[in-house]
C-alpha cells in the first residue's frame, strides 16, 4: 500500500546537507543546495532531524506519499541557529489538521525552544503565525542530555563549545553513528 513501510525497514535520505544558508544552482547539484534536514525511518516511525530549507521537500514528498491519510512524526531540533529551522513555516503537513507533528529540542540561547520556532513565524517575518497552523504541532523541550524516541533510536547529545545545547549524534540500533550534528 502506498504510504507504508515494514517495521524491519530502516531508511535514511537527506533532503538538505548545507550550512548557513541555500545555495541553490549548478555548483551545488551534486549533494544539493538545500540547508540541513535528514529523514529516518525505523520501526515505523517518522523521525525528521531538523527543519532547515530541505523541509519543504521532504513535506511535498509526504503529503504526495501519504495522500488522505494521517501523517504522525517527531521533528528533533538539533539547535535553533536559522540554517536548522528556516524552513518549518514551509512544511506543507504542519497545514493539514489529519496530521501530529512532535518537536523535539533543547533551548534556544536566550528563549524556549517554542519561542523560538514560533518568532520566526511572527509579523512581520512571516505571514501566518504558529497558532495559525492547523496540524496538531507539540513542542517539548528536552532538559535530560541522552533520551530516546520509542524503539527506533537513542540519541546522545553533548554540549560542544560553539553551542549552548545542541544534537552531537544520532544512532540507530545495528548502525553506527548517523548524524555527527
Amino acid at each position: 500500500m502506498k504510504g507504508e513501510f515494514h517495521r524491519a525497514d530502516t531508511r535514511i535520505k537527506l533532503w538538505g546537507v548545507r550550512g548557513f544558508i541555500p545555495v541553490p544552482g549548478p555548483s551545488t547539484v551534486r549533494y544539493g543546495g538545500n540547508t540541513t534536514c535528514v529523514e529516518v525511518r525505523a520501526d515505523g516511525e517518522i523521525i525528521v532531524v531538523d527543519a532547515g530549507s530541505g523541509i519543504r521537500f521532504l513535506g511535498m514528498h509526504l503529503s504526495e506519499e501519504f495522500g488522505e491519510r494521517p501523517i504522525r512524526l517527531t521533528l528533533l531540533i538539533s539547535h535553533t541557529h536559522w540554517d536548522h529551522i528556516q524552513g518549518l513555516p514551509f512544511f506543507q503537513p504542519a497545514y493539514e489538521s489529519k496530521n501530529q507533528i512532535r518537536v523535539l529540542g533543547h533551548e534556544g540561547a536566550r528563549a524556549g525552544l517554542a519561542a523560538i520556532i514560533a518568532g520566526q513565524m511572527e509579523t512581520p517575518f512571516f505571514p501566518l503565525s504558529m497558532v495559525d497552523l492547523p496540524s496538531n504541532i507539540t513542542i517539548n523541550e528536552l532538559n535530560e542530555m541522552e533520551f530516546s524516541i520509542e524503539s527506533a533510536c537513542a540519541l546522545d547529545v553533548r554540549k560542544p563549545p560553539w553551542h549552548l545545547r545542541r544534537l552531537s549524534a544520532l544512532h540507530l540500533r545495528g548502525l553506527d553513528q548517523l548524524f555527527p550534528g
